[in-house]
């Protein structure tokens, strides 16, 4: 089975590796139009350049599927694994300094290989075909770069990239596997059946599962009845991180979340600054007339400059 797995992958990279000249559009090539979408701002008019570069993929379409392989299946080199590692376990702000750095020290196949999954979101479940190879790819152990990419990737693609986005996020040997919440948050109703899963990974080992986990489950929005009590779970918890980004995902679902006001209205005196903000922010979208009249009223003071 392992080698017919190999067979199939290596006969998916052959069809699929390009033989013409890289795809353009209106003068520019497929590389230009993908970095004029990931980073627009570096182009001027951030939003209006976005648009063009997004309609510019699109016309490409199918046909940047070989090229977008190419480039994702760039295999990065071990000195940039090792400096990822490392900065992980940093204390927060020296680490977001030293990914800045990593990020200025990025080789144009590094770029190209991220602005890949850009253009995956782009074409969206147009990308279907490269399913069997991203899974593949994403499946890669000893390139935990790679398999991200191939990762986020999978995560536009639609419902048939939810089976294998869930194994990657209950399996603890995944690089990455806590982006496997961030991917299936993508896939709107797509991601129906997948709710029960992250919502068991709330009480996950990892606490970077445990937080995207709750991000994702409020950014689909979906099973209020299974998904609010579950968050509201977290607010017990002694992870901070994980109390505020539950509240904020328990705002997401609006009034649909009304059984968890209580529960905010206690989260307010929480001794984390930022998580009382959070259960602040969750109750004014849920209800505005439950927050407390101070807190009320500082939120409209607060509002006014900008008002003006």
């Amino acid at each position: 089975m392992a080698l017919l797995a190999g067979i199939v992958a290596a006969v998916v990279v052959v069809v699929m590796w390009p033989r013409q000249p890289e795809p353009e559009y209106k003068g520019r090539k497929l590389s230009e139009w993908l970095a004029m979408y990931t980073r627009p701002w570096d182009f001027g008019e951030p939003w209006e350049r976005q648009q063009e570069a997004s309609k510019a993929v699109s016309h490409v379409g199918t046909n940047a599927l070989p090229w977008l392989m190419k480039w994702i299946a760039y295999d990065y080199p071990p000195p940039r694994l090792t400096l990822r590692t490392f900065a992980m376990r940093l204390p927060r702000p020296i680490s977001h300094f030293f990914f800045g750095w990593v990020w200025q020290q990025k080789t144009k196949a590094v770029v190209l290989a991220e602005d890949a999954v850009g253009g995956f979101k782009v074409i969206g479940t147009q990308g279907s075909p490269a399913l069997p190879e991203l899974v593949r790819l994403m499946r890669d152990r000893k390139s935990p770069e790679r398999s991200l990419n191939a990762l986020l990737a999978l995560g536009y693609l639609g419902k048939d990239a939810v089976p294998p986005l869930l194994a990657a996020l209950t399996d603890p040997q995944q690089p990455s596997r806590a982006e496997a919440a961030w991917a299936l948050s993508k896939m709107s109703a797509n991601a129906a059946s997948a709710v029960p899963t992250p919502v068991r990974s709330l009480g996950d080992q990892d606490p970077r599962v445990r937080l995207l986990a709750a991000k994702a489950l409020g950014q689909l929005g979906l099973e209020p009845e299974l998904v609010v009590p579950a968050l509201t779970n977290c607010l017990g918890t002694s992870d901070s991180n994980l109390r505020s980004m539950a509240m904020g995902s328990i705002g997401d679902f609006g009034e649909q979340a009304a059984c968890a006001i209580p529960c905010l209205l206690s989260a307010l005196n929480d001794p984390d600054p930022q998580v009382g903000s959070s259960a602040s922010n969750a109750l004014y979208r849920i209800r505005p007339e439950a927050l407390p009249k101070s807190s009320r009223e500082s939120r409209v003071e607060s509002a006014e400059p900008e008002e003006k």
